[in-house]
């Protein structure tokens, strides 16, 4: 249906309540120099972008909703930002964790970037939208796509 953007800067954003309880919800990220996962919990106000699918899949035979939509993000320098385009997760015991399908993406986050046959250095940022096919596969379908060249 929709993919929207939760500003965590901003208290009085209107799709906040899209979101569980914040004090419940954390991001994993990669830290290269330490060759472990850093767990970080999410702050009620920061410089994070929260992405929201809203989305509906009715299973055609059976008419039914399915739950198992999932999107990515890629393109981004994770040597200068390894936050974006975390999975958040949801704590809902002691023991057991569930991940929302929401993604994190910082505000200043960096572009891997690359040179085109030309020598002009750009960056590219995707989205990619995965959803259930046959015998246990996933369709992937390229929804977002933005090219950014340097001046």
């Amino acid at each position: 249906e929709e993919l929207v953007a939760i500003d965590l800067s901003d208290p009085k954003d209107p799709n906040r309540k899209l979101l569980p309880p914040i004090d419940k919800l954390y991001f994993e990220y990669f830290v290269e120099e330490e060759k472990k996962y850093k767990v970080e919990k999410l702050k009620e106000k920061s410089d994070y972008y929260v992405i929201v699918l809203k989305s509906k899949l009715i299973h055609k035979k059976n008419n039914t909703y399915l739950d198992d939509m999932y999107f990515n993000f890629y393109g981004f320098d994770d040597t200068l930002d390894n936050i974006s385009g975390s999975s958040l997760y949801l704590i809902q015991d002691d023991q057991s964790r569930k991940s929302t399908g929401m993604k994190i993406i910082s505000k200043n986050f960096k572009l891997k970037l690359s040179k085109n046959s030309n020598g002009k250095t750009y960056g590219k940022i995707m989205g990619f939208l995965d959803t259930p096919g046959g015998g246990g596969s996933f369709h992937r379908q390229q929804i977002i796509s933005s090219l950014v060249y340097e001046e």
